[in-house]
């Protein structure tokens, strides 16, 4: 019978339940905004009795969280200067638009608590918030104002990418990307972990961030594993420019990708970590020697490790592994930097995508390599692809590299 029915499923599929129909959420829906009116008026009785509002404070927050619309809560908290974000709680208004801008703070959605599609994280991490914008979702263990930091930076480079490189696919609100921020690699692994399947726990424990393209969700830890010195920003970047890459452009892109020249997308995510933002009207900038990877990658090429160019344009997804990881060192304006656990393919990968996007191509050149890949899961000649003269892309490759700044030199 029945109990033999759930006795055949799994711990990991009873968390992750099924999704619900949309007609049983709009009776949930309605059922919990009721018990948060009923919340709102205990609320008032409260008041009426002369208790000090800090104490029944919590009441009014209860009454939100169910989605209360009351009007004289929702007309309290404007009039008080606060704004309500449902998992990052009631914040100063002000201190909101500091973070997030008004007009890009109007595309936010703010999961309820309750929210079938945050639930599949809470249900194991207590501290998860969540934050939803056009294809993004959001989910982060970080203070509230860290969430709404890394929530704009995302929205900033979907913009500056359709700038840059030309339209975007349109999102999917049936299909959004989980971007999932874990303070520090141990919740990293503990929480992130418990999601991967057993087939890829090998291939995840090193990592620091994970992108599972069928599943559409990214684990990402804040503080990396082997570099804490690379900034979180540039990663989430990197991280950004590189789920795009992969999923949005052109139409056939988000589709099973694993032959030659799938580290054009390292490389797509390792010249995302070098933008710099130049002005509120230019937007961004690719600056090499905010590129850690090409850093590496000219550490490599001036030391001999870098791969032979012929070689590495054919490397496929299975042969990219396997390249060995080294670690490296290097000074810049009297820091030195130890870079461990170095991919060099994804170093070598960063500075051939800087080569084209810094050179006359420009980023509409990489976009056109990137389609060209997609479309049959195997990168051409990338000179002929962009009809320049044999050698070129590996010239500007080393133009890339040349414009780094090393002490010593």
């Amino acid at each position: 019978g029945a109990a033999k029915v759930i006795e055949s499923f799994t711990d990991e599929e009873l968390l992750a339940g099924a999704d619900p129909k949309k007609a049983w959420l709009k009776k949930r829906d309605k059922v919990l905004r009721g018990l948060g009116d009923a919340w709102f008026h205990f609320g008032e009785t409260l008041e009426a009795a002369g208790m000090d509002p800090v104490k029944y404070y919590p009441v009014n927050q209860r009454a939100q969280a169910y989605g209360s619309q009351a009007g004289p809560l929702m007309t309290a908290l404007e009039q008080a200067g606060y704004v309500w974000m449902h998992t990052l709680l009631d914040q100063p208004k002000e201190d909101v638009l500091k973070i997030v801008p008004s007009a890009r703070f109007e595309q936010l959605v703010f999961p309820t608590e309750f929210d079938d599609d945050l639930l599949k994280y809470r249900t194991r991490w207590s501290d998860a918030k969540g934050v939803e914008s056009g294809r993004w979702r959001l989910v982060s263990g970080e203070p509230w104002q860290v969430v709404l930091e890394h929530m704009d930076l995302i929205m900033r480079m979907e913009v500056f990418t359709a700038a840059t490189f030309g339209k975007l696919q349109k999102p999917d609100p049936e299909r959004m990307q989980d971007f999932v921020v874990f303070k520090d690699s141990e919740t990293y692994d503990d929480i992130g972990g418990s999601y991967v399947d057993d087939r890829w726990k090998d291939r995840f424990t090193p990592t620091s961030s994970w992108f599972n393209r069928w599943r559409r969700r990214t684990f990402f830890s804040a503080k990396h594993r082997d570099n804490p010195w690379i900034s979180t920003r540039a990663r989430i970047q990197g991280r950004v420019g590189h789920i795009l890459a992969r999923t949005a452009f052109g139409k056939a892109a988000g589709g099973r990708i694993r032959g030659r020249g799938m580290w054009l997308f390292r490389g797509i995510r390792g010249a995302y970590q070098g933008l710099r933002e130049e002005n509120v009207a230019s937007g961004f900038i690719l600056d090499p020697n905010l590129c850690w990877q090409l850093t590496a990658a000219r550490v490599l090429r001036d030391s001999g490790q870098l791969l032979d160019w012929d070689t590495f344009f054919g490397l496929d997804d299975a042969a990219a592994r396997d390249v060995p990881k080294v670690t490296l060192s290097w000074s810049r304006d009297g820091v030195t930097r130890e870079a461990k656990e170095v991919d060099i393919v994804s170093a070598q990968a960063t500075a051939f995508i800087a080569g084209v996007w810094l050179s006359k191509a420009g980023p509409g050149g990489v976009r056109d390599l990137v389609e060209a890949l997609v479309k049959r899961d195997s990168l051409p000649d990338p000179d002929k692809a962009l009809k320049w003269r044999k050698g070129t892309a590996i010239k500007e490759a080393n133009r890339a590299m040349d414009a780094i700044q090393i002490d010593g030199e």
